[in-house]
């Protein structure tokens, strides 16, 4: 198997500040295909298959409050490319995020490593005219140990 990583996916606020829902993959950077594995010992969660490969997405399969959920992506044994996790997080029908981006994992001969910039601060998309909240999800990763911002 390839390198395992803890992710976590939160959403930073006040402390009633939480999301509901929620979708992730790990993308090699630049591209938009779904790569390596999920895993989740949480039965508010589930690995599903999209275009065709296994457990390559991970999303809520219960509906509740949130600020934090821990889960597991296992890379390709054969990945040479530099990984970032892309996720879409719900706090209601209006207020959703769509696309928010980790920093990049990248990938050495000897292990990965976390480069890049803070988690997004962009504000959440909205829709049906819902107001703004000066809300933001962030994607972590815990790798051999070590849990770093993306």
């Amino acid at each position: 198997a390839g390198t395992v990583v803890d992710v976590y996916l939160r959403l930073n606020g006040d402390k009633d500040t939480y999301y509901e829902g929620f979708m992730a993959q790990a993308r090699i950077e630049g591209e938009t295909t779904a790569v390596g594995v999920f895993a989740t010992g949480d039965t508010d969660m589930e690995a599903v298959d999209c275009s065709g490969m296994v457990d390559n997405t991970i999303t809520h399969n219960a509906h509740d409050k949130w600020t934090t959920k821990r889960f597991t992506w296992t890379a390709p044994n054969d990945i040479t490319d530099n990984i970032v996790f892309r996720a879409t997080v719900v706090r209601g029908t209006e207020v959703f995020w769509v696309g928010v981006e980790s920093s990049t994992l990248i990938y050495t001969a000897d292990a990965c490593t976390a480069r890049g910039v803070p988690p997004s601060k962009a504000p959440p998309t909205t829709d049906h005219g819902a107001r703004s909240t000066p809300l933001a999800a962030s994607i972590l990763m815990g790798l051999t140990g070590l849990v770093c911002f993306l």
